[in-house]
């Protein structure tokens, strides 16, 4: 709903898989905002295959508990984000036009 407040067309997924397929049916995607613990592929794991499917993905994780340091490199090296539960709808706006422009932007408290 937030996003969607915020004037982005939303596809859903349901976990980290079929986020992947959503992405590769629909090439126009700007951006994945995908939550780091899903039943079936995490988000971790779909960022990953979206980095090998697209390099230059621009993606989003979400939790609410703090990614650890690797995951943290991996996202700044890609110009991706992460941004921690709960989230204000001006700090993901923040988070979204920062990974938007290119920029690698990590939300955490």
């Amino acid at each position: 709903m937030m996003l969607e407040e915020l004037g982005a067309e939303v596809i859903e997924a349901e976990d980290g898989l079929a986020a992947v397929r959503a992405f590769t049916k629909n090439p126009n995607i700007d951006l994945v905002l995908l939550d780091i613990r899903m039943t079936g592929m995490s988000g971790s794991s779909a960022f990953e295959i979206l980095l090998q499917i697209e390099p230059n993905v621009r993606v989003v994780l979400s939790s609410g508990v703090a990614p650890d340091k690797e995951l943290v490199e991996r996202l700044r090296a890609n110009r991706c984000g992460f941004i921690e539960k709960p989230f204000s709808l001006d700090n993901l706006s923040a988070v979204l036009c920062k990974v938007l422009a290119g920029e690698a932007a990590i939300e955490t408290t």
